[in-house]
C-alpha cells in the first residue's frame, strides 16, 4: 500500500483518522482502522504526527468520535511497534490524557481509563523506556480514580443477596407454593406431612410478611426511587437517551442504581444524566454561569498574551540544549527530569508554530521563483524563434 504525504495542509493520516472515527459510524470501522495502522507501520510519517492527529479526534465534542479515536489509538499501540509506543509514553501525551480524564465526557473517560489500565498491564509493563504509562496509571489510582469496568457486574460477597429480578421472582413463587402446601396439608398451625425444603411457617401469626406482601408489590418497592435533585452545571445531551438541563434546574430522579449515570426527568423530557452534575441539597447556591464565563475568558487572554511575548523567534541554541538534556535524561524515571528540561520542552514546542509559518513562507517563495523561471524560459524560446 502506497501513501502520499503532503507538505502542508491535511495529511493522508488525518483523512484516514477522520474516516475511521466518523461520527456517523454505527460501529467500529475496522477496515479504516487497519489502514491507519498500515500507514503508520509504513514509516512514511512521523509517529508523533499520527499520534497528534488521533489526540485531536479524542478531544472531539461528540463522545462517539472520541470513543472511536480511543479504539483507533489502542489498535495502533497493538500493531505499530516501539517507535509509536515511545510517543505514547511521553509527557505531551500524558498531559493531554490527564485533561481528557479530568474534563472529558463520562463515557469517554471510563473507556480511556480502561485503556490506560490495559496498556499498563500489557504493552507498557516490562519496558523501562515506557515506564511513564504504568507510573501514570499508578498515580491516578493513588488520586482515587476508579478503574473497574462498569459493564461487568460486580458479584456481591454476601451469598444471601438477590442478584437479579428473575431470582427474586423465583424465590417469591417458591415461598407461595410452600405456603399453599402448608395450608392444604395440616390446616392452620398443625404439623404437615409435606416434604417442602422450606421450614414450616405458622400462618396464624398476624402480619406474616410472606403471606401478606404480594410478589409484584415487593419487586415494585425494590425498584422505585423518586426524589428531587438540583443541577450544579449545564449538561447538553449528546445521545437521544440523555437529558438536557441547565444549572439550577430541578430534576426528579427515577433510578439511581448506577453510581455514575442516573435516570430522571424535567420539563425538557426524561433520560440519563451524570450523577456528579447534580446535588441532593436543594438549597445549594448555584454559581452564576455568566460570571464564570467572564473569568475564564480573562484568564485565557492573559495566557495567550504571555505566550506571544515569551516565544518570538526560533532559538537553535535552546533546541540543541534540549536535545542534549533529553539524551542525558533517565528513561527509567527514577531520577526526575530537571526544571530546565521541562521549561525547554515547553518553549521549543511553542516554536513549532513559528517554524511552520517560516516553512510556508519559503514554500510560497519557491513557487513564485519556479513560476518566474518558467515564464522567463518561455519568453526566451519565443525570442529565439522570432529572430531566426
Amino acid at each position: 500500500m502506497v501513501f502520499e504525504m503532503p507538505i502542508f495542509g491535511q495529511s493522508q493520516f488525518d483523512k484516514l483518522a477522520e474516516k475511521a472515527t466518523n461520527e456517523t459510524n454505527v460501529a467500529e470501522d475496522w477496515q479504516s482502522i487497519l489502514e491507519c495502522c498500515d500507514y503508520l507501520s509504513a514509516q512514511q510519517s512521523r509517529p508523533l504526527d499520527c499520534l497528534r492527529s488521533i489526540m485531536k479526534r479524542m478531544s472531539h465534542p461528540h463522545p462517539n468520535v472520541s470513543i472511536q479515536a480511543i479504539i483507533l489509538l489502542d489498535a495502533c499501540v497493538s500493531n505499530c511497534g516501539k517507535k509509536f509506543h515511545l510517543e505514547v509514553a511521553s509527557r505531551e501525551f500524558l498531559a493531554e490524557a490527564r485533561k481528557l480524564i479530568e474534563k472529558g465526557h463520562p463515557r469517554v473517560v471510563e473507556r480511556f481509563k480502561l485503556m490506560i489500565k490495559k496498556w499498563s498491564e500489557n504493552e507498557f509493563k516490562s519496558d523501562p523506556e515506557l515506564s511513564m504509562i504504568p507510573s501514570f496509571y499508578a498515580q491516578l489510582k493513588k488520586e482515587g480514580f476508579n478503574f473497574t469496568d462498569p459493564t461487568k457486574p460486580q458479584l456481591p460477597k454476601d451469598p444471601n443477596v438477590v442478584i437479579s429480578d428473575q431470582e427474586e421472582e423465583d424465590i417469591i413463587k417458591a415461598l407461595e407454593l410452600s405456603m399453599k402446601d402448608i395450608r392444604g396439608g395440616g390446616g392452620g398451625g398443625g404439623p404437615s406431612n409435606n416434604s417442602s425444603m422450606y421450614p414450616d411457617i405458622d400462618t396464624s401469626i398476624p402480619n406474616n410478611p410472606v403471606s401478606t406482601v404480594p410478589a409484584d408489590a415487593s419487586r415494585e418497592t425494590s425498584k422505585k426511587v423518586s426524589f428531587k435533585v438540583r443541577a450544579l452545571y449545564d449538561f447538553e445531551a449528546a445521545e437521544e437517551n440523555e437529558l438536557t438541563f441547565k444549572a439550577g434546574d430541578l430534576i426528579t430522579v427515577s433510578d439511581d442504581r448506577d453510581e455514575n449515570w442516573w435516570t430522571g426527568s424535567n420539563q425538557r423530557g426524561e433520560g440519563l444524566f451524570p450523577a456528579n452534575f447534580v446535588t441532593k441539597d436543594l438549597d445549594t447556591p448555584i454559581e452564576d454561569s455568566t460570571t464564570t464565563q467572564k473569568s475564564v475568558q480573562f484568564n485565557d487572554q492573559v495566557r495567550v498574551k504571555f505566550l506571544e511575548e515569551e516565544v518570538t523567534e526560533v532559538d537553535e541554541g535552546k533546541i540543541d540544549r534540549l536535545l542534549h538534556l533529553i539524551h542525558e535524561a533517565d528513561p527509567t524515571g527514577v531520577t526526575p527530569d530537571s526544571d530546565e528540561l521541562v521549561m525547554l520542552e515547553d518553549q521549543c514546542g511553542r516554536m513549532g508554530v513559528l517554524i511552520d509559518k517560516e516553512l510556508e513562507r519559503l514554500d510560497r517563495i519557491q513557487v513564485a521563483l519556479n513560476t518566474a523561471n518558467r515564464q522567463l524560459t518561455d519568453s526566451m524560446k519565443e525570442f529565439l524563434y522570432l529572430n531566426q
